[in-house]
């Protein structure tokens, strides 16, 4: 007898089809049944929407805190070689991090 989950349905919400086993599992289902994947995977930007925080695709913490450490050091680079200004390259740069950690959930 299947367990009965938030996560794992006893039927299909988009066919109505009973998922007897874990062989027969909702993602199973899904690969297995293409008009029911696609109305998921619908469903899924139709519910996320557009203004909703992203939760995938957006890269994992740590590349997007790699990509803004990058970022840092070259304005941090620019500040002290181009304007010879250490503090305000560094603010910047702090500027810089901030933004590539947290800025994914204010939006």
């Amino acid at each position: 007898m299947p367990t009965t989950s938030a996560s794992t349905p006893d039927y299909c919400p988009f066919c109505g089809a009973r998922l007897r086993d874990e062989d027969d599992a909702y993602g199973a289902h899904l690969h297995r049944h293409d008009d029911c994947r696609e109305r998921a995977e619908a469903w899924a930007v139709e519910e996320r929407g557009p203004m909703s925080p992203r939760t995938s695709g957006s890269g994992s913490p740590a590349l997007r805190l790699g990509l803004g450490a990058v970022v840092a050091l070259v304005v941090l680079g620019y500040a002290v070689l181009v304007m010879r200004q250490l503090l305000v390259g560094l603010l910047a740069a702090g500027v810089v991090l901030v933004a590539f950690w947290y800025g994914p959930a204010l939006v």
